[in-house]
């Protein structure tokens, strides 16, 4: 019911302040200063959420932790506000899905309004498309993208019933795309991607792996715990169940 409307006692451990004394003379820095500006975003198709985050940098006291004032964007905003900073030199960490992640180093003084800041993100490349099934009932999967030499790069999952998937590179180049799911062939194709590319379209239709079933009954007896397997032609097993 929170901590105004009880009576039994709390007891708060470790507990430190969020105020800065960047100069250690025992005063709080006044938390007045503010950053704002706008965020260029090429091609932009209205549909990114901007992410930024400003951290205290060349600081002498104990580390803040986490930063000091972040930006979360509606979808398609690119004009930001970073407010309640106190006076102090920022990293600033701009973040958009579609973009490479960029940061860049403010200084503001006290009760500094810093508004005409201005910065170009650069396109990423990106490679997506859908993961379909031919026949069946689907299965759960992986889309991998590694390099030509099969090294991971980065992989995502999907369901059984399959759906839309999209790798953000930060360059463009030869790269190896695959896909395996429960009970389906395994897939892969060869990309190559240029730099800042957006490469579409580029589909799996998973087809269903051969299946052989049928049952084994015993003409008398109790019966008898068992193995089925099943062979190629030079008697190697390839299953058993």
């Amino acid at each position: 019911d929170g901590l105004d409307q009880g009576t039994t006692p709390v007891t708060f451990y470790n507990m430190h302040s969020s105020v800065i004394d960047a100069n250690g003379d025992g005063i709080p820095d006044p938390s007045d200063a503010s950053i704002s500006g706008l965020v260029n975003l090429p091609d932009n198709d209205g549909q990114r959420v901007l992410r930024i985050s400003a951290d205290l940098e060349n600081f002498s006291g104990r580390d803040p932790v986490a930063a000091l004032s972040s930006f979360t964007g509606d979808p398609g905003e690119t004009a930001f506000s970073l407010p309640r900073l106190p006076a102090g030199d920022y990293e600033l960490t701009f973040r958009c899905s579609g973009y490479l992640s960029t940061t860049a180093n403010v200084t503001v003084t006290e009760s500094q309004q810093l508004s005409d800041f201005e910065i170009t993100l650069a396109k990423s490349a990106s490679i997506s498309g859908e993961i379909s099934f031919s026949e069946g009932d689907g299965g759960a999967g992986t889309v991998t993208l590694s390099h030509p030499d099969e090294s991971f790069i980065d992989s995502i999952d999907f369901t059984s019933t399959g759906g839309s998937y999209i790798f953000y590179l930060e360059e463009g180049g030869n790269y190896l795309l695959s896909v395996a799911a429960e009970n389906y062939m395994d897939d892969e194709t060869s990309i190559t991607l240029q730099d800042a590319e957006d490469l579409t379209g580029i589909n799996f239709e998973m087809i269903q792996q051969t299946k052989i079933s049928g049952s084994v009954d015993f003409e008398s007896g109790p019966g008898s715990a068992g193995t089925v397997s099943f062979l190629n032609a030079e008697g190697d097993t390839l299953d058993s169940d």
